[in-house]
């Protein structure tokens, strides 16, 4: 079986589910019933995951062009490439690297279960395209947009045999489909200098920030406009093409195939109104340079105005969003961000294959509130949740490697002493994708407090003694940035680290600040308790956290001034 949605689960055989994400924990009295094996994941030989990456963008980079010039054909335009790698660019990677991964299940299946029969759910629309980014990012989270896509793969290309589901999915089982944030976005009314000035959409700045940074570009400050755009409906007609680059390969050759049919509404059939109505957002014309720090993931009508004014010569800042870029062994997103841009500021690192990184201030750091130590307080611990279905690739657990990441959250919680436990708060994901999280904690760790990741962080971080980082992300920048006393935790065969950024992270644990696992992690914990501040303040701590956040969380002394030079200095 190759999805939670219990229809399609025979009664009376035994089970082969494809991966842990079959068997979600609310619904352990089901499944734990059954005659059934969990199938080995392709990506636990962690290895091949790199490798991988490198294979799918090579197949990427052949692909992209021939999609451009299809879409240009379709709309009677003449765009170039780097166009429509701004817009639907990311949308193909991405896809990309998650019909691998299903291929590679499917693929290993039909090897290893040569008599294998599957159900799936009818194929209802026909055609199973999102309506834009956004969408496709809610979408691929789900239970059922992934049903619908391993279903698929195996009835064309695989042995095994594909039977309709005799119940009509009513969405009990499926995940909550969780939309990827997707904000409002900033356009300035008005600029002031030759050609627009400087553009600034979702940049992360504090409100005040934006303000003096416009003072200095001497710009007038920017206002809120909507950001998405109005959805189109399938037309089959529109579809009838497929990619024929040539490349080798059954994956190739499938994956050419199904773009036409998943490719989002907003890039075929709702193309002309999109495009027309996002060319005319604001009243900026020709601006002279557009920065964003993540519009370019998910808010279409910002990439179809940002590529059409690069059209127009434009220079296009990416600004770094959060953490793990730079510091971890291998990013998808990483790598669009640098190819679509002019300059990528970074938050402190280089790359010296890579000289469109500028290091600049960090804009989700500047101005934020310095803590001092306290003596008295909560321990806050910090977790994160991932799709249980892989997503784009970067050095973070994947897929059924999401169970022993929170694993491990509840041996850290177990090795804690009486005394840290009971001012133990652990702060959960905010998304839960199916995982959980909250049903867990409370049935395995009943006594600990749980905050469900939709309060005021400030709130309690004004109440910490300690916080613990237990993923490489933004998290344990902004402590370091507030100056509040940190600990960190992971388990290293899930969170490869580049070569560039060991040395950083070596340091920490040096000081023993980051730990390899949680055990050691807790028993350092319990020995500092009762004087953090002492143990925070000592030499070689502050020394390992001043150079790692010179690198990695980099604010500067005149953050502002250094911004404007990184936008406006070419």
């Amino acid at each position: 079986m190759v999805s939670a949605i219990e229809e399609t689960w025979p009664a009376d055989q035994p089970i082969v589910y494809l991966g842990q994400w079959c068997l979600r924990y609310s619904r352990r009295h089901v499944w734990s019933a059954l005659d059934y094996t969990v199938a080995q994941y392709h990506w636990d030989d962690r290895s091949q995951i790199p490798t991988d990456l490198e294979y799918i963008s090579d197949v990427y980079e052949a692909l992209l062009p021939e999609l451009a010039q299809v879409l240009n054909d379709i709309h009677g335009v003449s765009y170039s490439v780097r166009y429509w790698r701004i817009v639907v660019g990311w949308w193909l990677f991405y896809f990309a690297q998650i019909f691998f991964d299903r291929w590679q299940v499917m693929q290993a299946a039909d090897r290893a279960y040569p008599n294998a029969r599957m159900s799936r759910m009818p194929a209802v629309p026909a055609v199973p395209a999102s309506s834009d980014m956004a969408d496709f990012l809610g979408a691929i989270t789900g239970d059922a947009w992934n049903e619908r896509l391993f279903a698929d793969i195996a009835e064309r290309w695989t042995g095994i045999q594909v039977d309709i589901a005799e119940y009509a999915l009513d969405g009990s089982n499926d995940t909550d489909q969780t939309k990827f944030k997707h904000e409002a976005q900033l356009l300035p009314k008005r600029g002031l200098f030759r050609r627009g000035g400087v553009v600034m959409s979702h940049d992360y700045l504090r409100r005040f920030e934006r303000l003096k940074l416009s003072l200095l570009l001497r710009q007038i400050p920017s206002r809120t406009i909507e950001s998405r755009l109005p959805t189109s409906s399938v037309d089959p007609t529109w579809r009838t093409w497929g990619l024929t680059s040539d490349g080798e390969g059954a994956f190739n050759r499938a994956l050419m195939t199904m773009v036409s049919q998943y490719l989002p509404t907003c890039y075929l059939e709702g193309y002309a109104a999109a495009s027309k109505l996002a060319e005319a957002t604001g009243s900026v014309g020709d601006p002279q340079v557009i920065m964003t720090a993540n519009a370019f993931s998910s808010d279409d009508r910002w990439k179809m105005w940002a590529a059409f004014n690069c059209e127009r010569e434009s220079k296009l800042v990416i600004a770094q969003h959060g953490g793990h870029y730079g510091s971890g062994a291998w990013s998808a997103s990483q790598r669009h961000e640098i190819a679509i841009s002019d300059r990528y500021l970074s938050w402190g690192w280089r790359d010296p294959k890579q000289p469109k990184v500028h290091p600049a201030p960090a804009t989700k750091l500047i101005g934020m509130r310095r803590h001092r130590p306290r003596r008295s307080g909560k321990c806050l611990q910090v977790v994160t949740s991932f799709p249980r279905q892989s997503y784009w690739m970067f050095s973070v657990p994947v897929g059924s490697q999401g169970q022993r990441y929170l694993d491990d959250q509840f041996t850290f919680a177990a090795a804690l002493s009486l005394e840290v436990r009971a001012d133990l708060i652990v702060r959960l994901y905010s998304s839960d994708y199916g995982w959980d999280q909250e049903q867990r904690w409370k049935e395995i760790e009943p006594d600990i407090a749980t905050d469900s990741g939709d309060s005021d962080l400030e709130i309690l971080l004004n109440q910490t003694r300690l916080y613990v980082a237990t993923y490489n992300a933004t998290t344990f920048l902004e402590s370091f940035t507030q100056g509040i006393p940190t600990v960190m935790f992971w388990n290293p065969e899930f969170w490869e680290l580049s070569e560039s950024a060991q040395p950083y992270f070596d340091a920490l644990r040096r000081a023993r600040v980051l730990f390899d696992d949680p055990v050691t992690c807790a028993t350092h914990l319990n020995s500092i308790w009762n004087d953090v501040p002492t143990w925070w303040a000592s030499s070689d701590v502050q020394r390992a956290v001043t150079e790692f956040r010179a690198h990695y969380a980099y604010v500067g002394p005149r953050p502002l001034r250094e911004l404007k030079n990184a936008l406006t200095s070419w």
